[in-house]
Protein backbone atom coordinates (compact mmCIF):
# COMPACT_ATOMS: atom_id res chain seq x y z
CA UNK A 1 0.00 0.00 0.00
CA UNK A 2 0.97 3.26 -0.86
CA UNK A 3 1.52 5.54 2.29
CA UNK A 4 0.60 9.13 2.21
CA UNK A 5 1.12 9.59 5.76
CA UNK A 6 3.81 12.34 5.32
CA UNK A 7 1.40 14.76 2.89
CA UNK A 8 -1.19 14.09 5.74
CA UNK A 9 1.09 15.03 8.46
CA UNK A 10 2.22 18.15 6.46
CA UNK A 11 -1.77 19.32 5.52
CA UNK A 12 -3.26 18.80 8.67
CA UNK A 13 0.18 20.90 10.48
CA UNK A 14 -0.89 24.03 8.26
CA UNK A 15 -4.40 23.64 8.98
CA UNK A 16 -3.79 23.57 12.67
CA UNK A 17 -1.68 26.61 12.39
CA UNK A 18 0.73 24.78 14.16
CA UNK A 19 4.80 24.85 13.65
CA UNK A 20 6.91 21.58 13.42
CA UNK A 21 8.69 22.68 17.04
CA UNK A 22 5.46 22.96 18.81
CA UNK A 23 4.27 19.18 16.90
CA UNK A 24 7.28 17.66 17.64
CA UNK A 25 7.12 19.18 21.50
CA UNK A 26 3.58 17.11 21.65
CA UNK A 27 5.04 14.48 20.46
CA UNK A 28 8.10 14.11 22.00
CA UNK A 29 10.43 13.99 19.16
CA UNK A 30 12.84 16.10 17.53
CA UNK A 31 12.02 19.04 14.95
CA UNK A 32 14.39 17.22 12.74
CA UNK A 33 11.76 14.07 12.78
CA UNK A 34 9.22 16.11 11.68
CA UNK A 35 10.63 17.29 8.70
CA UNK A 36 11.98 14.12 8.06
CA UNK A 37 8.32 12.56 8.13
CA UNK A 38 7.05 15.46 6.00
CA UNK A 39 9.37 15.45 3.20
CA UNK A 40 9.10 11.57 3.10
CA UNK A 41 12.34 10.45 3.93
CA UNK A 42 11.50 8.46 6.94
CA UNK A 43 8.58 7.19 8.42
CA UNK A 44 7.27 7.83 12.62
CA UNK A 45 7.61 5.17 14.81
CA UNK A 46 4.39 2.89 14.73
CA UNK A 47 4.27 3.26 18.18
CA UNK A 48 3.60 7.11 17.35
CA UNK A 49 0.80 6.79 15.18
CA UNK A 50 -2.19 6.78 17.52
CA UNK A 51 -0.86 9.67 19.45
CA UNK A 52 -0.15 12.03 16.14
CA UNK A 53 -3.81 10.73 15.23
CA UNK A 54 -4.82 11.94 18.56
CA UNK A 55 -3.39 15.17 18.23
CA UNK A 56 -4.87 15.73 14.98
CA UNK A 57 -8.32 14.51 16.50
CA UNK A 58 -8.33 12.14 13.13
CA UNK A 59 -8.36 8.48 12.82
CA UNK A 60 -5.42 6.36 12.31
CA UNK A 61 -6.75 5.53 8.71
CA UNK A 62 -7.14 9.28 7.80
CA UNK A 63 -3.39 9.71 9.04
CA UNK A 64 -2.55 6.99 6.42
CA UNK A 65 -4.94 8.24 3.90
CA UNK A 66 -6.73 5.16 4.10
CA UNK A 67 -10.13 6.94 5.25
CA UNK A 68 -13.72 5.66 4.56
CA UNK A 69 -13.78 8.28 1.71
CA UNK A 70 -10.75 7.61 0.17
CA UNK A 71 -11.39 3.89 -0.06
CA UNK A 72 -15.22 4.57 -1.66
CA UNK A 73 -13.63 7.18 -3.89
CA UNK A 74 -10.93 4.31 -5.26
CA UNK A 75 -13.73 2.27 -5.68
CA UNK A 76 -15.43 4.44 -7.41
CA UNK A 77 -12.34 4.33 -9.69
CA UNK A 78 -12.15 0.98 -10.38
CA UNK A 79 -15.74 1.20 -11.65
CA UNK A 80 -14.98 3.97 -14.10
CA UNK A 81 -12.31 2.24 -14.85
CA UNK A 82 -14.25 -0.66 -15.91
CA UNK A 83 -16.18 1.09 -18.06
CA UNK A 84 -13.58 3.75 -19.86
CA UNK A 85 -14.03 3.37 -23.55
CA UNK A 86 -10.47 5.36 -24.08
CA UNK A 87 -8.26 2.19 -22.40
CA UNK A 88 -7.62 -1.15 -23.82
CA UNK A 89 -8.49 -4.02 -21.48
CA UNK A 90 -4.44 -4.47 -20.56
CA UNK A 91 -4.24 -0.99 -19.56
CA UNK A 92 -7.50 -1.35 -16.86
CA UNK A 93 -6.23 -4.23 -15.77
CA UNK A 94 -2.77 -2.65 -14.53
CA UNK A 95 -4.61 -0.06 -13.66
CA UNK A 96 -7.16 -2.20 -11.76
CA UNK A 97 -4.12 -3.98 -9.59
CA UNK A 98 -2.92 -0.74 -8.55
CA UNK A 99 -6.04 -0.36 -7.09
CA UNK A 100 -6.51 -3.45 -5.51
CA UNK A 101 -3.10 -3.16 -4.12
CA UNK A 102 -4.43 0.33 -2.05
CA UNK A 103 -7.53 -1.29 -0.94
CA UNK A 104 -7.13 -5.26 -1.02
CA UNK A 105 -10.02 -6.11 1.18
CA UNK A 106 -12.33 -4.20 -1.27
CA UNK A 107 -14.07 -6.99 -3.03
CA UNK A 108 -15.70 -4.79 -6.12
CA UNK A 109 -12.27 -3.86 -7.56
CA UNK A 110 -11.42 -7.34 -7.77
CA UNK A 111 -14.73 -8.09 -9.94
CA UNK A 112 -13.75 -5.74 -12.22
CA UNK A 113 -10.35 -7.26 -12.41
CA UNK A 114 -11.87 -10.83 -12.99
CA UNK A 115 -14.50 -8.78 -15.61
CA UNK A 116 -11.56 -7.62 -17.77
CA UNK A 117 -9.58 -10.44 -18.10
CA UNK A 118 -13.28 -12.15 -19.23
CA UNK A 119 -12.98 -9.59 -21.78
CA UNK A 120 -9.71 -10.13 -22.84
CA UNK A 121 -10.40 -13.64 -23.87
CA UNK A 122 -10.87 -17.08 -23.16
CA UNK A 123 -7.03 -17.92 -23.44
CA UNK A 124 -6.00 -14.84 -21.10
CA UNK A 125 -8.31 -15.42 -18.09
CA UNK A 126 -7.22 -19.16 -18.16
CA UNK A 127 -3.53 -18.56 -18.00
CA UNK A 128 -4.62 -16.42 -15.04
CA UNK A 129 -7.39 -18.81 -13.80
CA UNK A 130 -5.76 -19.60 -10.08
CA UNK A 131 -5.29 -16.09 -8.94
CA UNK A 132 -9.08 -15.10 -10.55
CA UNK A 133 -10.63 -18.44 -9.03
CA UNK A 134 -8.88 -16.84 -5.36
CA UNK A 135 -10.30 -13.39 -6.11
CA UNK A 136 -13.82 -14.80 -7.12
CA UNK A 137 -13.60 -16.72 -3.83
CA UNK A 138 -12.72 -13.60 -1.57
CA UNK A 139 -15.59 -11.44 -3.34
CA UNK A 140 -18.02 -14.37 -2.51
CA UNK A 141 -16.98 -14.92 0.68
CA UNK A 142 -17.41 -10.88 1.86
CA UNK A 143 -20.16 -8.99 2.15
CA UNK A 144 -19.87 -7.43 -1.12
CA UNK A 145 -22.95 -6.25 -3.16
CA UNK A 146 -25.30 -9.21 -4.68
CA UNK A 147 -25.18 -8.02 -8.22
CA UNK A 148 -21.11 -8.23 -7.59
CA UNK A 149 -21.39 -11.47 -6.15
CA UNK A 150 -23.75 -13.29 -8.47
CA UNK A 151 -21.64 -11.93 -11.91
CA UNK A 152 -18.55 -12.88 -10.32
CA UNK A 153 -20.21 -16.29 -10.50
CA UNK A 154 -21.49 -15.96 -13.41
CA UNK A 155 -17.81 -14.52 -15.30
CA UNK A 156 -16.40 -17.77 -13.52
CA UNK A 157 -18.64 -19.96 -15.07
CA UNK A 158 -17.89 -18.72 -18.70
CA UNK A 159 -14.20 -19.27 -18.21
CA UNK A 160 -13.85 -22.24 -15.92
CA UNK A 161 -12.20 -24.88 -17.58
CA UNK A 162 -14.29 -27.99 -17.09
CA UNK A 163 -19.09 -26.90 -17.11
CA UNK A 164 -18.98 -29.04 -13.97
CA UNK A 165 -17.62 -26.14 -11.97
CA UNK A 166 -20.78 -24.69 -12.48
CA UNK A 167 -22.17 -26.64 -9.57
CA UNK A 168 -19.04 -25.70 -7.85
CA UNK A 169 -19.72 -21.47 -8.15
CA UNK A 170 -23.59 -21.85 -7.58
CA UNK A 171 -23.32 -24.10 -4.22
CA UNK A 172 -24.47 -22.74 -1.38
CA UNK A 173 -24.66 -19.16 -3.26
CA UNK A 174 -28.34 -18.15 -2.62
CA UNK A 175 -28.56 -14.32 -3.16
CA UNK A 176 -32.05 -13.94 -3.94
CA UNK A 177 -35.07 -12.94 -6.33
CA UNK A 178 -33.40 -12.15 -9.70
CA UNK A 179 -29.66 -12.92 -8.77
CA UNK A 180 -30.86 -16.64 -8.48
CA UNK A 181 -30.46 -17.56 -11.61
CA UNK A 182 -30.51 -21.72 -12.54
CA UNK A 183 -27.68 -23.49 -13.25
CA UNK A 184 -29.36 -24.09 -17.01
CA UNK A 185 -28.96 -20.55 -17.54
CA UNK A 186 -25.83 -20.07 -16.03
CA UNK A 187 -24.30 -22.74 -18.85
CA UNK A 188 -26.12 -21.26 -21.62
CA UNK A 189 -24.29 -17.82 -20.79
CA UNK A 190 -21.09 -19.90 -21.03
CA UNK A 191 -22.10 -21.35 -24.31
CA UNK A 192 -22.78 -18.19 -25.70
CA UNK A 193 -19.55 -16.53 -24.41
CA UNK A 194 -17.85 -19.38 -26.24
CA UNK A 195 -19.40 -19.74 -29.26
CA UNK A 196 -20.33 -23.09 -29.05
CA UNK A 197 -24.03 -21.96 -29.86
CA UNK A 198 -24.59 -25.93 -31.14
CA UNK A 199 -24.51 -26.53 -26.82
CA UNK A 200 -26.69 -23.15 -26.43
CA UNK A 201 -29.49 -24.11 -28.92
CA UNK A 202 -30.13 -26.99 -27.21
CA UNK A 203 -29.60 -26.10 -23.83
CA UNK A 204 -32.59 -23.18 -24.36
CA UNK A 205 -34.48 -25.41 -26.08
CA UNK A 206 -34.68 -27.56 -22.96
CA UNK A 207 -35.24 -24.82 -21.48
CA UNK A 208 -38.33 -23.74 -23.44
CA UNK A 209 -39.88 -27.35 -22.65
CA UNK A 210 -39.49 -26.91 -18.99
CA UNK A 211 -40.35 -23.13 -18.82
CA UNK A 212 -43.72 -24.25 -20.80
CA UNK A 213 -44.50 -27.25 -18.45
CA UNK A 214 -43.81 -25.13 -15.93
CA UNK A 215 -46.24 -22.46 -16.69
CA UNK A 216 -49.17 -25.28 -17.18
CA UNK A 217 -48.72 -26.50 -13.74
CA UNK A 218 -48.84 -22.93 -11.97
CA UNK A 219 -51.99 -24.16 -10.71
CA UNK A 220 -50.71 -27.12 -9.41
CA UNK A 221 -53.05 -29.12 -6.60
CA UNK A 222 -52.15 -30.36 -3.32
CA UNK A 223 -54.46 -32.36 -0.66
CA UNK A 224 -55.56 -29.86 1.95
CA UNK A 225 -55.73 -31.59 5.39
CA UNK A 226 -56.80 -28.84 7.12
CA UNK A 227 -59.66 -27.15 4.65
CA UNK A 228 -61.48 -30.65 3.67
CA UNK A 229 -62.72 -30.47 -0.59
CA UNK A 230 -60.61 -28.55 -2.95
CA UNK A 231 -62.04 -25.65 -4.15
CA UNK A 232 -63.92 -25.72 -7.27
CA UNK A 233 -62.10 -22.98 -8.42
CA UNK A 234 -58.46 -24.49 -8.09
CA UNK A 235 -59.81 -27.48 -10.33
CA UNK A 236 -60.78 -25.04 -13.16
CA UNK A 237 -57.43 -23.88 -12.75
CA UNK A 238 -56.31 -27.60 -13.58
CA UNK A 239 -58.65 -27.27 -16.38
CA UNK A 240 -57.01 -24.25 -17.55
CA UNK A 241 -53.57 -25.96 -17.51
CA UNK A 242 -54.69 -28.83 -19.16
CA UNK A 243 -55.95 -26.94 -22.34
CA UNK A 244 -52.99 -24.37 -22.55
CA UNK A 245 -50.90 -28.31 -23.14
CA UNK A 246 -53.66 -29.27 -25.32
CA UNK A 247 -53.34 -26.32 -27.22
CA UNK A 248 -49.53 -27.27 -27.95
CA UNK A 249 -50.38 -30.44 -29.16
CA UNK A 250 -50.77 -32.06 -32.90
CA UNK A 251 -53.87 -33.27 -32.35
CA UNK A 252 -53.39 -35.15 -35.55
CA UNK A 253 -51.13 -37.00 -33.31
CA UNK A 254 -52.17 -38.90 -30.16
CA UNK A 255 -48.78 -39.93 -29.18
CA UNK A 256 -46.68 -36.35 -29.43
CA UNK A 257 -43.85 -35.03 -26.88
CA UNK A 258 -46.39 -33.44 -24.74
CA UNK A 259 -48.09 -37.07 -23.84
CA UNK A 260 -46.69 -36.68 -20.13
CA UNK A 261 -47.32 -33.26 -18.95
CA UNK A 262 -51.19 -34.05 -20.72
CA UNK A 263 -51.68 -37.40 -18.90
CA UNK A 264 -49.49 -36.09 -15.58
CA UNK A 265 -51.92 -32.35 -15.75
CA UNK A 266 -55.04 -35.08 -16.15
CA UNK A 267 -53.71 -36.97 -12.45
CA UNK A 268 -54.03 -33.89 -11.09
CA UNK A 269 -57.32 -32.65 -12.63
CA UNK A 270 -58.93 -36.32 -11.35
CA UNK A 271 -57.68 -35.41 -7.59
CA UNK A 272 -58.55 -32.39 -8.02
CA UNK A 273 -62.18 -33.64 -8.67
CA UNK A 274 -62.17 -36.20 -6.04
CA UNK A 275 -61.41 -33.65 -3.56
CA UNK A 276 -64.75 -31.88 -4.62
CA UNK A 277 -66.88 -35.25 -4.06
CA UNK A 278 -66.88 -34.79 -8.15
CA UNK A 279 -66.07 -38.44 -7.83
CA UNK A 280 -67.71 -39.84 -11.52
CA UNK A 281 -65.79 -36.91 -13.28
CA UNK A 282 -62.61 -37.56 -11.39
CA UNK A 283 -62.64 -41.39 -12.85
CA UNK A 284 -63.42 -40.71 -16.16
CA UNK A 285 -60.42 -37.92 -16.09
CA UNK A 286 -58.67 -40.35 -14.43
CA UNK A 287 -58.77 -43.07 -17.00
CA UNK A 288 -58.15 -41.01 -19.72
CA UNK A 289 -54.80 -39.95 -17.74
CA UNK A 290 -54.34 -43.77 -17.28
CA UNK A 291 -54.39 -44.24 -21.15
CA UNK A 292 -52.15 -41.80 -21.69
CA UNK A 293 -49.90 -43.26 -19.94
CA UNK A 294 -50.28 -47.17 -21.29
CA UNK A 295 -49.92 -45.51 -25.03
CA UNK A 296 -46.91 -43.90 -24.20
CA UNK A 297 -45.33 -47.33 -22.36
CA UNK A 298 -46.00 -49.46 -25.57
CA UNK A 299 -43.88 -47.44 -27.71
CA UNK A 300 -40.22 -48.63 -28.24
CA UNK A 301 -37.21 -47.11 -26.04
CA UNK A 302 -36.05 -45.59 -29.48
CA UNK A 303 -39.62 -43.90 -30.56
CA UNK A 304 -38.89 -39.99 -31.47
CA UNK A 305 -41.43 -37.65 -30.23
CA UNK A 306 -42.17 -34.32 -31.83
CA UNK A 307 -43.30 -31.27 -30.27
CA UNK A 308 -45.42 -29.85 -33.04
CA UNK A 309 -42.61 -27.14 -33.16
CA UNK A 310 -39.80 -27.42 -35.75
CA UNK A 311 -37.15 -25.48 -33.22
CA UNK A 312 -38.65 -28.02 -30.49
CA UNK A 313 -38.51 -31.34 -32.67
CA UNK A 314 -34.44 -30.80 -33.17
CA UNK A 315 -34.40 -32.08 -29.66
CA UNK A 316 -35.15 -35.52 -30.84
CA UNK A 317 -37.11 -36.47 -27.56
CA UNK A 318 -36.92 -40.77 -26.97
CA UNK A 319 -38.92 -42.68 -24.69
CA UNK A 320 -36.10 -42.39 -21.92
CA UNK A 321 -35.15 -38.69 -22.34
CA UNK A 322 -39.27 -37.90 -21.50
CA UNK A 323 -39.13 -40.12 -18.69
CA UNK A 324 -36.55 -38.45 -17.23
CA UNK A 325 -38.10 -34.94 -17.71
CA UNK A 326 -41.63 -36.74 -15.50
CA UNK A 327 -40.16 -38.44 -12.81
CA UNK A 328 -42.18 -41.14 -11.49
CA UNK A 329 -45.73 -39.52 -10.92
CA UNK A 330 -48.04 -42.08 -11.91
CA UNK A 331 -46.21 -44.80 -9.44
CA UNK A 332 -46.44 -41.70 -6.65
CA UNK A 333 -49.77 -41.75 -6.97
CA UNK A 334 -51.28 -45.11 -7.78
CA UNK A 335 -48.89 -46.71 -5.65
CA UNK A 336 -48.95 -44.48 -2.68
CA UNK A 337 -45.46 -44.20 -2.68
CA UNK A 338 -45.80 -40.14 -2.13
CA UNK A 339 -48.88 -39.80 -0.28
CA UNK A 340 -48.01 -36.23 0.41
CA UNK A 341 -49.10 -35.34 -2.70
CA UNK A 342 -51.45 -38.01 -3.84
CA UNK A 343 -53.05 -37.67 -0.55
CA UNK A 344 -56.47 -36.51 -2.35
CA UNK A 345 -56.87 -39.74 -3.98
CA UNK A 346 -57.42 -41.47 -0.61
CA UNK A 347 -61.43 -41.28 -0.43
CA UNK A 348 -61.47 -43.64 -3.58
CA UNK A 349 -57.88 -46.06 -2.73
CA UNK A 350 -60.47 -48.44 -1.90
CA UNK A 351 -62.78 -48.77 -4.70
CA UNK A 352 -62.87 -51.54 -7.47
CA UNK A 353 -62.79 -48.75 -9.79
CA UNK A 354 -59.39 -47.81 -8.45
CA UNK A 355 -58.09 -51.11 -7.81
CA UNK A 356 -58.67 -52.02 -11.24
CA UNK A 357 -56.68 -48.60 -12.17
CA UNK A 358 -54.16 -49.73 -10.10
CA UNK A 359 -53.97 -53.57 -11.50
CA UNK A 360 -53.52 -51.89 -14.84
CA UNK A 361 -51.00 -49.37 -13.91
CA UNK A 362 -49.11 -52.83 -12.76
CA UNK A 363 -49.02 -54.41 -15.73
CA UNK A 364 -47.37 -51.75 -17.80
CA UNK A 365 -43.34 -50.34 -17.56
CA UNK A 366 -42.56 -47.91 -14.43
CA UNK A 367 -40.68 -44.91 -15.49
CA UNK A 368 -37.86 -45.51 -14.21
CA UNK A 369 -37.11 -48.69 -15.91
CA UNK A 370 -37.11 -47.03 -19.78
CA UNK A 371 -33.73 -47.83 -20.57
CA UNK A 372 -32.53 -46.40 -24.24
CA UNK A 373 -31.69 -49.04 -27.08
CA UNK A 374 -28.40 -50.43 -26.87
CA UNK A 375 -26.32 -50.50 -29.86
Amino acid sequence: MKLNISETIKRLRKEKEVTQEVLASALGVSCQSVSRWENGVAYPDIELIPTIAAFFGISTDTLFGCDEQSVEEKVRLAFQIDIENDLTTKEKIAKLREIIADIPNEPQPKYHLISQYSQLGLEAAQKNLTELRQLAEFILDSKAATWIKHNTAMTMIRIEESEDTCDVWFNGLDLGGRFNISADTALMQRYAYRNEYGKYNVKSQELLVSNIKTVCRRYFLRYDEKGGKIPSSRVEGERTALAMIDALRDPKIEVDAWILARAFSMLRLAGGLFGCGRVDEGFDMLEKSIDLYESFFKLPADHVFRYNCSALDQLKETKSSISAHNSDEIEGMMLETNLDTWGWFDPVRNTERFKALVNKVQSFTPLDRVQEPKE
